[in-house]
């Protein structure tokens, strides 16, 4: 079991190929911290921060303002 400290934000690829949706939902659902937070993004890439950056910035801004607010 993964056990954080500290709160967890996690985003993950809605089309990941490596590492499927069910698979990263199952992952977070174990993952014990004191806040814990699910973004999915509408790609289709493994590395999708570094292969759509542009697509998926938005999200994630808007997901960490709203964390931090």
């Amino acid at each position: 079991m993964a056990v954080s400290p500290c709160p967890v934000v996690a985003f993950v690829s809605t089309g990941d190929p490596l590492f499927t949706l069910e698979y990263s939902r199952l992952v977070y659902e174990r993952l014990v911290a004191p806040e814990k937070r699910l973004v999915e993004l509408p790609a289709d890439h493994h590395l999708v921060l570094n292969e759509k950056a542009e697509r998926v910035i938005p999200t994630v801004l808007a997901a960490l303002d709203a964390y931090l607010t």
